[in-house]
């Protein structure tokens, strides 16, 4: 049973948005019963914590229901199953051509050799941390032939599956998903290196047919494949390494004044504390033989037309995006989350600076090393979740157009228990 999210992006992909709300009447769902949430205490070891560290956890269970809606109209691999009634009416069959047969588990169409045609190119889904955009993204992927593609520049390292939220087995099983965990963790993978990777993706999908739906959280990776990023030059490994040394050996401000030498615009917009941007603004005029304020243009080469798109931003409710948050790094913890890192920190010592921004690695390490208590790398881990999902959900407030559908992913508690990237 699709949720409520997806039958909306259903009747927005179909419908260009005309969304159209019949009269609601109490209806059975399929099974005869809507399921609902009823939560229990109980106490559980915290796996890899250690003998003697367990946490009062609540366990949800499922209790039946009657469903309050009106059936749908589904659309799925060239075949429509309307209910009686629709409370989603679907003016046109316009967004997606998936062929006119059946399909396997992967929403493989009939005729694998023809490319996809229409009206529609991509979905593009977009939201905070924990908000619920994998699941949906793989709703969508089995409903129109489709396939996932990551959007998120932690989940493009290997190493951290726990930590970074990458796709359960289930999910790679239902749906065929690219650009997970395919970067060595001793790099520095830049909005340049994805979108060259995502334009391999795309032209591979486009040429079978499959609709790609990107789904992530770096609003910078979205901008990019609409162009409106800057085309930045590729960055030389020797070149890279002498700004990195020396803005460990003379730190920030002494790189900051250097920057005001050869390009005083972008120094102007950088706090001279700020070593990562200022090394990277002066790596980037070096191997562009031009200062960084004359390499940024104002846009780049698009890989998607926003016209022949349609854009998703998922904008849940904060205090139930809190609890999700907490809930998720539990979950983490007990799926291994610990020794994850621990096997991380051994096999990858000299892990990139980008990858050691995935929230949970340093709380967990410092545990590790005996500097922090696991109940104590539990709550910063989980206070500096909510403050960047704070942060992802002001960066796409102000840098999203009109164009991108804002919508909650909690409708109906549709999304209580699954996956939650």
């Amino acid at each position: 049973m699709p949720t409520s999210a997806a039958r909306l992006v259903d009747a927005f992909l179909l419908d260009h948005g005309g969304i159209h709300v019949g009269d609601q009447k109490a209806l059975a769902t399929a099974g005869g019963l809507l399921h609902d949430e009823v939560e229990t205490e109980r106490d559980r070891p915290i796996a890899g914590g250690g003998d003697g560290l367990w946490r009062r956890s609540v366990a949800k269970r499922q209790v039946g229901g009657k469903a309050v809606c009106e059936p749908f109209r589904r659309v799925r691999c060239g075949t429509e199953e309307p209910g009686d009634e629709a409370d989603l009416t679907f003016r046109e069959m316009r967004a997606v051509r998936t062929g006119d047969q059946g399909c396997d588990m992967h929403g493989t169409t009939a005729d694998e050799g023809e490319a996809m045609t229409g009206e529609i190119e991509a979905i593009l889904i977009a939201g905070p941390t924990a908000s619920g955009k994998s699941r949906l993204a793989v709703e969508l992927a089995e409903r129109h032939g489709g396939a996932v593609v990551n959007a998120d520049s932690l989940q493009v390292y290997d190493g951290l599956e726990i930590l970074t939220a990458r796709p359960s087995p289930e999910d790679l099983a239902r749906v065929p998903h690219h650009l997970y965990g395919h970067v060595d963790p001793r790099t520095d993978y830049s909005a340049g290196a994805y979108l060259r990777d995502a334009e391999r993706v795309l032209e591979a999908l486009r040429a079978n047919g499959r609709l790609p739906i990107f789904c992530g959280g770096t609003g910078l990776y979205f901008k990019a494949l609409l162009g409106l990023l800057d085309e930045m030059p590729d960055v030389p490994v020797e070149i890279r390494e002498k700004w990195r040394r020396r803005l460990a050996e003379e730190g920030p401000e002494a790189l900051h004044g250097e920057l005001a030498r050869v390009d005083p615009a972008t120094a102007a917009r950088l706090s001279p504390r700020d070593g990562q941007r200022i090394a990277r603004a002066l790596e980037v005029g070096e191997a562009g033989n031009a200062p960084l304020s004359k390499l940024q243009s104002g846009g780049g080469r698009a890989l998607i037309d926003p016209d022949r798109a349609r854009m998703l931003v998922l904008t849940p409710d904060r205090a139930e995006l809190r609890e999700r948050i907490a809930e998720r790094f539990d979950r983490m913890l007990d799926a291994g989350a610990i020794d994850e890192v621990r096997l991380f920190e051994a096999s990858y010592p000299d892990a990139g600076v980008t990858v050691r921004k995935a929230i949970g690695l340093a709380e967990i390490s410092s545990f590790l090393n005996g500097n922090k208590g696991l109940l104590a790398a539990r709550s910063l881990a989980i206070t500096r979740t909510r403050q960047y999902a704070k942060r992802q959900e002001t960066w796409f407030r102000h840098q999203f157009d009109a164009r991108w559908l804002r919508r909650s992913p909690y409708e109906g508690g549709s999304f209580a228990n699954g996956p939650s990237v």
